[in-house]
């Protein structure tokens, strides 16, 4: 492992087909863990910016997928589903859009998602967790809240279905993922605009609120496994769990965008949320002395958007779990220290590639940078954003360049709160208007980019309709805690003085 990220850290390609039978000499020589006292991520000498890209769209799956699509069809069939097109397929799986009926014959389509049994039961186990959290894509169960006139035959092989190992169901979501939009938008030099910009944030900050409080979002009394539940807009609560979910693969690839709807939250930018938990954990107590766990999580996602949790050097000095070692005053606190910063620190990526319109920087290098406001008041960070300093993106908010920068802290503890994140987006997005010129650029910027938004879906996307009762219950709750609706358009942000003139150094 320390090899494979020496590598890592110098950008070597020899990581994505990596072979320790090929480094035996390497490995040999290597000095594990090191004697010599950690110089701390100041010690890194180059600067900013290395091999940053521009996006570029690509092919989503090979020719196999065809073969597996007639599979997934045979085991369909029973149940009355049929496979429409395959969405994309890779490591021995396949997802599939799949069209099946509601009780009132009316067409509904969802995800079917099949690989390994041990890694869709793994993903199956994060869904359950995750039910009734609006901004995490939603499990289906295709034998929840059945009706009386359904087929007896269909009912017992879609049970069948929902107890499969190697299967998932999921909401459909149709505009596809946040990848193919950023490759889209980078390719026609297309700026995401200011206000779409913060409403994803919101959007994925929700995601991050949900994954903090696993179990957290189901306030019915129906068991997940065998039901569906409704859905409610997450938000941040001060508690304390034993155990948060980190995601370990939260990238534009995993961000699925779907369609506005009726309220005032996603009245004109359609509603993004987080996909693909089959490299989740449960990050708890247990797991965090579980030396092995600890150190195989330090690859878990994609190579370029590891968080410093998993490569910094620290690790290079640790010989056990980090747990083990906090109290080592020549170890810092990044190693291993997984929590809702981990992912808070991937949507800071993401945010990043956005405004950016570039893939990340690999390897990375963090940059000492000065954040300063109004007052004086400043803190000095080190960061992996700091390319947001740059002129060209000098259009997009400060505010919100700011604050990415700070999601993409080296140390977790310096990260911004839950409480701070949402009260800026309370300020910015929940509780006042977009002036007339934001929203002409947003809806603008949508039909371009994420094409024309549609109606508003007057039905869930799930097989199993929910009970009329259950989702007004849903409806009433949801609309006591978030208080009342914005003020109308005379509460537009347009002519407020911005409560963040900030003063930006970078240190030498």
């Amino acid at each position: 492992m320390t090899d494979y990220f020496q590598l890592w850290r110098q950008g070597d390609d020899q990581i994505f087909d990596y072979n320790p039978e090929h480094r035996k000499k390497q490995l040999e020589e290597l000095h594990f863990p090191r004697s010599t006292p950690w110089k701390g991520v100041q010690g890194r000498k180059r600067g900013q910016i290395y091999g940053v890209t521009k996006r570029r769209l690509g092919p989503k799956f090979d020719g196999t997928a065809i073969e597996r699509r007639k599979d997934m069809n045979k085991k369909l069939r029973p149940t009355g589903l049929k496979v429409r097109k395959v969405l994309g397929a890779g490591g021995g799986g396949i997802a599939c859009e799949v069209d099946g009926k509601d009780s009132d014959g009316n067409v509904v389509k969802l995800v079917c998602k099949t690989s390994f049994r041990s890694q869709m039961e793994a993903e199956k186990d994060m869904h359950i967790l995750m039910a009734g959290a609006r901004h995490i894509v939603q499990r289906v169960v295709l034998g929840g809240d059945l009706e009386l006139d359904e087929v007896e035959r269909e009912r017992i092989a879609k049970s069948k279905l929902d107890a499969s190992r190697d299967m998932l169901f999921i909401e459909f979501m149709r505009r596809g993922d946040l990848e193919r939009s950023l490759a889209k938008a980078a390719s026609s030099n297309t700026r995401f605009p200011n206000y779409l910009l913060w409403k994803i944030f919101d959007c994925l900050f929700k995601g991050v609120v949900a994954m903090a409080l696993p179990k957290g979002w189901n306030n019915t009394f129906r068991d997940p496994m065998h039901y569906n539940v409704p859905q409610e807009t997450e938000e941040h609560r001060s508690l304390v769990f034993p155990g948060t979910l980190v995601h370990f693969d939260l990238d534009p690839q995993n961000i699925l965008i779907g369609d506005c709807d009726e309220g005032w939250e996603h009245e004109i930018v359609p509603i993004l949320k987080i996909a693909d938990l089959g490299l989740s954990r449960v990050v708890d107590p247990e797991l965090k002395a579980d030396v092995d766990e600890m150190w195989g999580s330090r690859r878990a996602g994609k190579p370029k958007y590891l968080t410093p949790e998993q490569f910094t050097e620290e690790w290079d000095f640790i010989k056990g779990a980090p747990v083990d070692e906090a109290a080592d005053s020549n170890i810092a606190n990044t190693a291993g220290n997984y929590n809702w910063w981990t992912n808070l620190y991937q949507v800071g990526q993401v945010m990043w590639q956005l405004i950016t319109l570039h893939g990340l920087e690999w390897p990375r290098t963090a940059q000492q940078v000065e954040l300063r406001n109004a007052k004086g008041e400043g803190e000095t960070i080190w960061t992996y954003g700091s390319w947001l300093l740059d002129p060209r993106f000098k259009d997009t908010d400060l505010q919100l360049r700011m604050l990415v920068m700070r999601c993409m802290n080296h140390k977790p503890a310096e990260r911004p709160t839950l409480a701070e994140v949402d009260g800026i987006l309370k300020d910015k997005v929940r509780t006042t208007r977009p002036s007339l010129d934001e929203q002409e650029a947003t809806k603008t910027f949508c039909a371009k980019i994420f094409e024309a938004p549609p109606p508003p879906a007057p039905k869930p996307a799930t097989l199993a309709t929910v009970t009329q009762t259950l989702s007004a219950d849903a409806s009433q709750h949801r609309s006591s805690r978030t208080g009342a609706p914005p003020a109308g358009p005379g509460a537009s942000r347009a002519g407020r003085p911005d409560e963040w003139h900030c003063k930006l150094e970078t240190k030498t």
